[in-house]
């Protein structure tokens, strides 16, 4: 007759032993791969900060560069249909270009993605300033000559220059964007595994020894409870700032510096118009367009009233030198052309033009603030989660290892 068979209960089939060195071994491993993920997660959050920092700056020194570079071509033509450029506009001009050539080099530096672009412009930069020094050499005594190198130097810009300096705006843009929108929807996930392991190490114990609560386990549970606390809140309040910097500073910051390259280009036309009276109606509707887009840019930037009441009194000045032009009355022209007076074309300009970059700057300044906070604050996170998942891998294993006769 044979042996009956033994009949193993499910708690005789995984020894106790065994299965603490697989809980062991699950705790330690899922709070060292969640501490991971975490300083992972926290750290590429706070690499988006310094991206979104550095692509505002970026982007307003290009704009900067944009409008410096047309501003100071509507001051040279302006000089050049007045009897006697005044020597304050000149060095204005020069100024204003100056400014464009220190930023292109500070831009460079900066952003070494985008040096090659920044090397295009600059070149075309060169050689639009020398071909307006010959316009000027020549003016003078032969206009057609000059009005020829007019045409040559913007003609520069506008193939060179300035499609360098939108690539370059658009690309910055797109990084600022891309970092703005990293989501953290994996992460909850990631969070809930050491967690849910602690959890079940915990009730599994209790039913294998004469402990109710395992101290060390409870520890690995409140640390795996501890790090998604940190992680998630750094991330959320992160994701807040940049949501709430993007409605607000960065907004105004962006639409207030294309505001100004784009009132910029306006002045650079309002130039051309003063030179060649019968090129008026041209002119004049390639002035109007480039207004409506700096209007259009401070209305979506929601800008300080007073921009656009500057902006105003800038197109007034312009009208009634544009009728001038229209009229083809070539001496009103050059005496509204260097108008000093508060209500003249290039005062009214310089005022929204010094009122636009201060408030792009403080906006962009604010910015930057924001987002070095937050980096900050999420590297002070990285180092709480490293630390939250050591301390709960330690605990869980120590949890883990019993005394032979604590088993029951």
């Amino acid at each position: 007759m044979s042996a009956p068979v033994a009949v193993r209960t499910p708690r005789q089939r995984m020894a106790t032993p065994r299965l603490l060195r697989l809980l062991r071994f699950g705790i330690v491993l899922s709070m060292l791969l969640a501490a991971a993920a975490s300083a992972w997660a926290l750290n590429h959050g706070a690499t988006d900060m310094a991206t979104i920092a550095r692509g505002t700056d970026q982007v307003q020194r290009l704009q900067v560069i944009r409008g410096n570079i047309l501003r100071a071509d509507g001051l040279a033509t302006n000089g050049l249909a007045q009897a006697s450029e005044p020597a304050a506009q000149r060095e204005s001009y020069r100024a204003l270009l100056d400014e464009a050539a220190r930023l292109t080099v500070v831009a460079s530096d900066a952003q070494p993605l985008d040096q090659a672009g920044l090397a295009e412009a600059n070149a075309g930069l060169v050689r639009y300033a020398a071909t307006i020094e010959l316009a000027r050499t020549v003016y003078p005594t032969n206009a057609t000559s000059a009005l020829a190198r007019v045409d040559e130097a913007q003609a520069t810009l506008r193939d060179q220059v300035l499609p360098a300096l939108d690539r370059l705006d658009a690309d910055n843009q797109g990084r600022v964007d891309a970092a703005r929108s990293t989501g953290r929807s994996g992460w909850p996930f990631v969070a809930t595994v050491p967690i849910a392991v602690a959890l079940l190490a915990l009730v599994l114990v209790a039913m294998r020894t004469r402990r109710l609560v395992n101290i060390g386990l409870a520890l690995a549970l409140v640390a795996g409870l501890g790090l998604w606390q940190v992680t998630d809140s750094a991330l959320g309040r992160a994701t807040t700032a940049v949501d709430a910097a993007h409605s607000g500073p960065f907004r105004t910051a962006m639409a207030t510096s294309h505001a100004y390259a784009a009132a910029s280009d306006a002045k650079s036309s309002e130039g051309r118009l003063t030179l060649q009276t019968s090129a008026a109606a041209a002119g004049n509707a390639r002035w109007r367009e480039r207004v409506a887009r700096a209007r259009s840019a401070l209305a979506e930037g929601a800008g300080p009233a007073d921009l656009s009441a500057k902006l105003d009194a800038y197109e007034a000045a312009y009208g009634v030198l544009q009728r001038a032009s229209a009229a083809k009355r070539s001496g009103d022209v050059a005496r509204l052309a260097g108008d000093a007076s508060a209500a003249g074309v290039n005062p009214t300009f310089a005022a929204f033009a010094d009122a636009s970059r201060a408030v792009a700057d403080a906006a962009g300044a604010e910015t930057a603030r924001t987002m070095s906070e937050r980096q900050d604050a999420l590297g002070l996170g990285v180092a709480f989660a490293v630390l939250l998942g050591l301390a709960g891998a330690i605990a869980g294993a120590m949890g883990a290892n019993l005394r032979l006769e604590e088993y029951r």
